[in-house]
C-alpha cells in the first residue's frame, strides 16, 4: 500500500471553511493497518484519451456494483477503475480509528464489520453492525475526523479509493457528489437502526431485533452473529444472556442454529413474536443490569 502523510489531528482543523482546493491539499492520518496487500486495479495513469482502451476495473464483474460507491455511476466506471485498490482484511484488525482522518474512503465487499464507538469513560464497545456495501473514512471528505472505529468482526474484502480522489470528483461531478451524499445518509440510517434496536430493556427483544437487521443487511434468513461477547457488549449485557436469549427464541420457532454463529431465522415467526408481548427476563434468568464493556478497537 502506498504511504501517506503523517497524521492531520482534529485540533488542526481551521478556523476558517476550507474551499475544495484547499481540502485537495489536505494531508491524512495512515489507515488502520489491515492484514494483506491491497492489489492495483491499475497503475494510476495520467487522463485517459478519448481513443484509448478502456482499462480493466473491479467494478465490472462485482455483485455489489448497483449498491456501492462507485457501481451506481457506470459511466464513471473507466475513468475510476484504475484509481480503486482491492484488498483483504482479517477478523479482529482495526479498519479504521475514531478521531482519524482517513486516508481512504472504503467500501466493504465481503464479510462483517463493526462500528464502535468510545464512552465518555474513554472505552470503546460495539455499537452497530456494517454490512457489505457499507462505506467507511467517509466523513474525511467533509474534513472531519472519523466518528467511530471500525473492527472486522469476520474476514472479508474492501475497495477503497484515495479521500483526495473522492474530493477531486466530487468537486466536476454531480451525480458522483450525489452518490457520496447517498453514502452519508445510509451511514447515518444505519446507526439510527441499530440505536432503536437495542434501546429495549429486555434483552431477548433486543437479540430479536439484531436478527432481523442482519437478516435485511445480509440479504437472506441465513445469517452469521458477531461474536456473543461483541454482542453482549453492544446490548450491555454479557455473552451468556445472549445466549440464552438465543435458545429462547430458537425454542419459539424464530430461528435454527445451523453452525457455531450461523443461524436460520424464521422471519414470519420472528416479525410476529416482536409484535407481540416479549418474553418476561426475569422468568428467563437474563441480566439487563449493564456491565462494564471490555475494549474492542483499538483506539
Amino acid at each position: 500500500m502506498r504511504g501517506v502523510s503523517p497524521t492531520r489531528r482534529y485540533s488542526s482543523l481551521p478556523s476558517h471553511p476550507i474551499h475544495v482546493t484547499e481540502k485537495l491539499n489536505m494531508t491524512f492520518a495512515p489507515d488502520a493497518t489491515i492484514g494483506g496487500t491491497p492489489s492495483m486495479a491499475g497503475d494510476r495513469p495520467g487522463p485517459v484519451g478519448d481513443s484509448a482502451a478502456p482499462a480493466p476495473t473491479p467494478c465490472t464483474a462485482c455483485a455489489l456494483r448497483k449498491a456501492c460507491l462507485v457501481g451506481r455511476l457506470p459511466q464513471s466506471i473507466h475513468e475510476l477503475g484504475p484509481l480503486i485498490r482491492e484488498g483483504r482484511f482479517r477478523q479482529g484488525e482495526t479498519l479504521s480509528r475514531e478521531g482519524d482522518f482517513s486516508a481512504h474512503v472504503r467500501v466493504v465487499k465481503a464479510g462483517m464489520v463493526l462500528l464502535c464507538r468510545r464512552s465518555s469513560q474513554g472505552v470503546s464497545r460495539p455499537v452497530a453492525v456494517a454490512r457489505p456495501s457499507a462505506v467507511f473514512g467517509i466523513c474525511s471528505y467533509l474534513t472531519q475526523p472519523n466518528q467511530v472505529s471500525v473492527l472486522a468482526a469476520t474476514s472479508g474484502r474492501y475497495c477503497e479509493i484515495e479521500t483526495a480522489r473522492v474530493l477531486g470528483l466530487a468537486k466536476d461531478d454531480k451525480a458522483f457528489r450525489q452518490q457520496v451524499g447517498h453514502c452519508l445518509v445510509n451511514a447515518v440510517s444505519t446507526l439510527a437502526q441499530w440505536a432503536e434496536a437495542i434501546g429495549n430493556r429486555n434483552v431477548v427483544t433486543q437479540v430479536a431485533n439484531v436478527l432481523r437487521l442482519l437478516a435485511a443487511s445480509q440479504g437472506g434468513t441465513s445469517v452469521t452473529l458477531p461474536s456473543l461477547t461483541a454482542l453482549g457488549e453492544m446490548l450491555g449485557t454479557t455473552r451468556e444472556s445472549v445466549a440464552r436469549a438465543l435458545t429462547s427464541l430458537e425454542a419459539c420457532g424464530c430461528l435454527l442454529k445451523s453452525s457455531l454463529r450461523r443461524y436460520d431465522i424464521h422471519l414470519p415467526s420472528l416479525t410476529s413474536w416482536l409484535a407481540g408481548h416479549p418474553l418476561s427476563d426475569s422468568s428467563l434468568g437474563l441480566q439487563t443490569a449493564p456491565v462494564a464493556p471490555r475494549a474492542r478497537c483499538n483506539n
